[in-house]
């Protein structure tokens, strides 16, 4: 399954990439009301589930969802209402990333005032990157030992998150959300469904 083409927006022929043969093309116009995947796909939250739910076993169909599973625990919003799933993980995701830049910053607000003379954004501003290389370059020895032992722990800690987001229970606990919250259906879920359904679908947004 494609799910890219080249479409003509007139008439709705395309055709797939490699292809020369024509495909016709049915547009749904559908409204943006939290259920448009499935009026779209013409099926319900259920059967979404009992579609989707089977491929945890699959790493390629894991890592497909796996950005949209962290974007997915990452708000307490769109997730309440679903799992359990393990909080000290997503929590320390949190942490381990907050402490190391405030560290950063603290450091560099520290450094001689020439040394915080650079380009700032339209905020005023110095991107962080910036802030960690004047930080590593210039802080006192220590300090810059303890800033680069935090680096590590937030790297350890967005590796196990990653992880975690693709592990099969989890995915298994986020197909479940989509029948126990108001969960839009992603971009990658209808493409999945399509696929094991054997049929193609085609997204695309009217320019204005």
């Amino acid at each position: 399954m494609q799910d890219k083409a080249a479409v003509n927006k007139n008439n709705l022929i395309g055709v797939k990439p490699g292809q020369q043969e024509p495909v016709y093309f049915l547009e749904k116009i559908v409204a943006g009301d939290g259920q448009c995947g499935f009026t779209v796909l013409g099926i319900t939250r259920h059967e979404l589930i009992e579609v989707l739910k089977p491929l945890a076993q699959s790493s390629q169909c894991r890592e497909e969802l796996a950005e949209d599973i962290k974007e997915f625990l990452l708000s307490d919003e769109l997730r309440h209402g679903a799992g359990p799933f393990d909080e000290q993980i997503i929590k320390r995701h949190y942490e381990m990333a907050d402490l190391f830049q405030m560290s950063v910053s603290a450091a560099f607000k520290n450094l001689p005032e020439e040394l915080q003379n650079v380009e700032r954004d339209s905020h005023g501003l110095v991107e962080f990157d910036s802030q960690l290389r004047l930080v590593l370059a210039n802080a006192p020895k220590d300090q810059v030992t303890h800033i680069l032992a935090q680096q590590e722990d937030e790297q350890q800690a967005i590796a196990a998150f990653a992880d975690y987001c693709r592990n099969s229970e989890v995915f298994e606990k986020y197909i479940d959300a989509y029948g126990t919250t108001g969960l839009y259906l992603s971009r990658a879920c209808i493409l999945m469904f399509a696929r094991q359904q054997a049929f193609s679908v085609y997204i695309w947004r009217p320019e204005s």
